[in-house]
């Protein structure tokens, strides 16, 4: 059973990315490619990150966000299947990896909790849930990266 910590973060994460869908605020970085929305982070946050080289079919990269969860510093990637949006969240984790807790189901949206090279990840999307894992798969494989606090 999730604890209300747990459950709290699933709530804020809904919240963001229905936040970030309904809003007719634009994404901070606004670019398909990856080599411009990683190192537009840099001094934002304290860790990096990979994003990977291939995409599943049909899968891009619309941009990205500066966001808080937690009160935390998070990086927030946007990404488009087909026609559905996803929202990835990543950040430093402190201390252990959690227990991966695999799909949740939130008021029509699916969440998906994982690690990344040391980093905690939530993905959340009202697409197919294979092939938000799909995505999910192509993040996890990126090669990983120092994820201790950048100098």
């Amino acid at each position: 059973m999730a604890s209300a910590n747990d459950a709290a973060l699933v709530t804020e994460v809904f919240d963001q990315h229905v936040a970030t869908l309904a809003g007719n605020i634009p994404l901070q970085v606004v670019s398909t490619d990856r080599h411009t929305v990683k190192p537009w982070f840099q001094g934002r946050i304290p860790f990096s990150f990979n994003l990977p080289q291939g995409l599943p079919s049909d899968t891009t990269l619309d941009g990205a966000n500066l966001t808080y969860l937690r009160n935390q510093p998070v990086a927030q990637l946007l990404y488009s299947i087909g026609k559905h949006r996803v929202s990835v969240f990543l950040w430093q984790r402190g201390g252990a990896p959690s227990a991966n807790r695999g799909l949740i189901e939130h008021s029509g949206f699916h969440e998906m909790e994982f690690d990344a090279g040391g980093l905690a990840g939530i993905a959340i999307s009202d697409v197919d849930p294979n092939r938000l894992a799909g995505l999910v798969s192509a993040i996890t494989s990126a090669p990983t990266v120092d994820t201790r606090p950048s100098r």
